[in-house]
C-alpha cells in the first residue's frame, strides 16, 4: 500500500498544480455537475465522490492482487482522480476542468486518471477472473 499512497499522492499533486496552472493562464470552466454537465446538488455530489471512493477501495483490497505492479499504478491513477476532484468540490464548490477539445466536454488530468484506470482495472480485473 506505501506505493499506490505514495503515487497516489503525486497524481493528486500533479492534478492540482495543472489546475493551479490553469486558473492562471487558460480558460477554464467549473464544473458544478457531474460528466457532461448534468446538475445535481453538491450535497449529493459529495457524498456520493465519498461512497464511491470507499467502495473502489474495499473492492481493490477483497479483489486485485495489489502484488502486481500494473494493478498498484492503475489504483493509484483512479484513487488520485477521485480524491483530487473531491478536494477541488470541496474547496471550490466546483470542479476545475480546463482540457478542451473539439466535440467533446471539457475535462482535465483527474478525470483522465479515473476514465483510463477504470477501463484498464476492468480488463485487468477480467483477465483475473478468467484465468482462475
Amino acid at each position: 500500500m506505501k506505493n499506490i499512497s505514495i503515487l497516489t499522492l503525486l497524481l493528486i499533486l500533479s492534478d492540482q498544480a495543472t489546475k493551479f496552472l490553469a486558473t492562471k493562464y487558460l480558460t477554464i470552466s467549473k464544473n458544478t455537475g457531474i460528466a457532461f454537465g448534468i446538475a445535481i446538488p453538491q450535497t449529493i455530489l459529495i457524498t456520493a465522490n465519498i461512497a464511491l471512493l470507499l467502495v473502489l477501495i474495499y473492492f481493490i483490497q477483497k479483489e486485485l492482487d495489489l502484488k502486481k505492479r500494473f494493478a498498484q499504478v492503475l489504483t493509484a491513477a483512479v484513487l488520485a482522480g477521485g480524491f483530487s476532484n473531491l478536494a477541488d468540490r470541496l474547496y471550490h464548490g466546483y470542479v476545475i476542468d480546463f482540457i478542451d477539445v473539439p466535440y467533446w466536454p471539457t475535462f482535465n488530468l483527474a478525470d483522465i486518471y479515473i476514465t483510463v484506470g477504470i477501463l484498464l482495472l476492468i480488463v485487468f480485473y477480467g483477465k483475473l477472473k478468467n484465468a482462475k
